[in-house]
């Protein structure tokens, strides 16, 4: 093979490279976070609904308080965070010092602080945490009727889909949870 032929097939190769390279970089772009995406938010009547029915149906207005404070805090902070989805990436993104904040338990502190504002008198507010000090470590909010078990709370995750809250009641959410009480001892947030 001549030199010539060798330098046509090593252009080839790098420019297969680039354009491979620049597919995963177009691909990864469609990770957005929602706030900037236009994905679709989780419907805040639909979680009022779920955090009533803790109280049996006697708190509906502190209820639609906590939905709405919860989902718009989540969506503020992917902002703020610059949340990528998937979640998992964007913790890579935090540990590598391509992001400022958006670990599990740094969405947690920042959306508990939020909540901690509101005036609540049927609800209590509680930092669960799933496999705790393991490398799968996760931690959340739960919030609970005014003296009720934490097991009989409501899970709200803002990490699980970047800034997209989830909530599932603590017995059947995918994770299993435990109550930290007090919860971690966290240096200040910037946004709480």
């Amino acid at each position: 093979m001549s030199e010539r032929e060798v330098g046509k097939r090593v252009a080839t190769v790098m420019a297969k490279g680039a354009a491979a390279g620049l597919a995963v970089a177009l691909l990864l772009a469609g990770c957005a976070s929602p706030a900037r995406s236009g994905r679709s938010l989780p419907d805040p009547a639909a979680l009022a609904r779920d955090l009533d029915a803790l109280t049996g149906g006697r708190a509906p207005e502190e209820a639609r308080l906590i939905a709405e404070t919860a989902i718009e805090r989540a969506r503020w902070l992917a902002v703020q965070y610059r949340a990528m989805r998937p979640a998992w990436f964007h913790n890579m993104l935090v540990n590598a010092g391509r992001r400022p904040r958006g670990l599990c338990y740094q969405w947690a502190q920042d959306l508990k602080a939020a909540l901690d504002r509101l005036p609540l008198r049927a609800f209590e507010l509680h930092w669960g945490c799933a496999e705790e000090a393991t490398p799968g470590e996760h931690n959340a909010v739960v919030v609970t009727a005014k003296g009720r078990p934490f097991e009989e709370g409501i899970v709200l995750d803002a990490w699980r889909k970047s800034g997209v809250l989830c909530w599932a009641p603590v017995r059947t959410d995918k994770y299993e949870w435990l109550e930290l009480d007090p919860p971690p001892r966290l240096p200040r947030s910037p946004y709480e």
